[in-house]
């Protein structure tokens, strides 16, 4: 469902050329839920952009769904549910009203989108608050929103950036929940997070990315290897190795 093969970034501005990606390959099947990691700046925004078609990549290729990301953007977007750290909302309209726009830009039948409202607002258990205007939402029923808006059409492939970055525990929570269910439904889900524990607890596979290049892709298990080190003393020590070379 998500083929990426060896993609690359570079960003070139007069006096100023940066490699943000270095030949970046991964590939997820349904059900799959790929774990992103590395410091600040090592290019996981980057590659979620050009996964979403936002940004062309220099050079490689990928696929989402069978559509190619270099001459089926459109499609590409279709297949596409987004969420990050960040909220953004029309703060005049109604957590409903919202959601409803939305709905109605992609084309959903009203019942059909009505339906599948009411049946998020019962999941998230937002019947609190989604009739108020989106200007006095906390962080959290905001996030909420965010979440409903990126699975409102059950799209095939989910992609969250530091999604939890700005969350609550109850929140975080709420949506480590849905990435569980994401995964069990066959959606494949990409999610990067600087909480390890988070990559550790959800991921079947991982994509260590350190300065652009690939350090390790693969299976979760093959990370931690079959010693006694969990996944955050394993990212730790092959980050400060990566310093070394």
């Amino acid at each position: 469902m998500l083929d990426i093969r060896g993609v690359g970034k570079v960003f070139d501005a007069p006096g100023n050329r940066h490699c943000a990606l270095s030949d970046i390959s991964l590939s997820a099947a349904p059900g799959d839920t790929v774990g992103i990691v590395g410091p600040n700046g090592a290019g996981k925004t980057t590659l979620l952009r050009i996964i979403t078609t936002a940004l062309k990549p220099t050079s490689g290729s990928g696929s989402v769904c069978g559509f190619d990301l270099g001459t089926q953007p459109a499609m590409v977007r279709r297949q596409i549910g987004y969420i990050s750290g960040e909220c953004p909302l029309y703060n005049r309209l109604t957590g409903r009203e919202y959601l409803r726009y939305l709905g109605q830009l992609n084309r959903m039948t009203r019942k059909h989108l009505e339906d599948r409202i009411d049946e998020l607002c019962e999941r998230f258990r937002m019947g609190e608050f989604l009739e108020r205007r989106c200007a006095g939402y906390s962080s959290g029923m905001r996030q909420k929103i965010s979440i409903s808006r990126a699975i409102l059409q059950r799209p095939p492939v989910l992609l969250l950036d530091e999604a939890t970055s700005n969350l609550d525990l109850e929140a975080s929570n709420e949506l480590v929940g849905v990435v569980e269910r994401c995964s069990r439904e066959g959606i494949v889900t990409v999610y990067t997070s600087h909480r390890i524990s988070e990559i550790e607890k959800l991921c079947n596979k991982v994509l260590l990315v350190v300065r652009g290049r690939c350090l390790f892709w693969g299976n979760a298990v093959d990370f931690i290897g079959s010693g006694v080190e969990t996944m955050e003393s394993r990212y730790a020590r092959m980050i400060e190795q990566s310093h070394l070379t």
